[in-house]
């Protein structure tokens, strides 16, 4: 009678591993279809003005409710591709920073009042266009472009 190979038994630790990930899938769709079923969605960011919701007066004709609209104020942005190192007395001549309205809710705190505020400073990393340009953005020189 030919001899046949005998079966190791399981390792306690693989065993243990094993146990382990099966319990961690159960989790992960116990706590997926909860997700679900309670309706939450992951937040996404979106860009543009608040949302007001709509309501039909007595008259028939629609008005909003929720917050007033927020006063449009005046930013200066990059209009195109600022890279690092260049100038903003150069990225102004080149017409890179503009001003832009918006409202005032986006209006950073350390938004610049005028591109004079970047003469002798420099650019200290990429700014992608429709950047809102801040203080910080550039170094070097007077912040106040004296």
């Amino acid at each position: 009678m030919p001899r046949t190979k005998r079966q190791e038994p399981i390792d306690r630790a693989d065993s243990w591993t094993l146990h382990r990930r099966w319990w961690s899938v159960i989790g992960f769709l116990v706590v997926s279809l909860v997700v679900v079923a309670c309706g939450a969605a992951p937040t996404t960011a979106t860009s543009g003005s608040p949302q007001t919701t709509r309501t039909s007066t007595s008259s028939g004709t629609s008005g909003t409710s929720g917050t007033a609209p927020a006063q449009k104020v005046r930013v200066y942005a990059a209009a195109g591709a600022i890279r690092r190192g260049m100038t903003g007395d150069d990225a102004a001549a080149q017409g890179l920073i503009v001003a832009k309205e918006v409202d005032s809710t986006y209006r950073p705190t350390t938004a610049i009042d005028s591109p004079q505020q970047l003469s002798g400073r420099t650019a200290t990393f990429n700014i992608s266009p429709e950047t809102i340009i801040v203080d910080g953005m550039f170094t070097g020189g007077s912040p106040t472009g004296t």
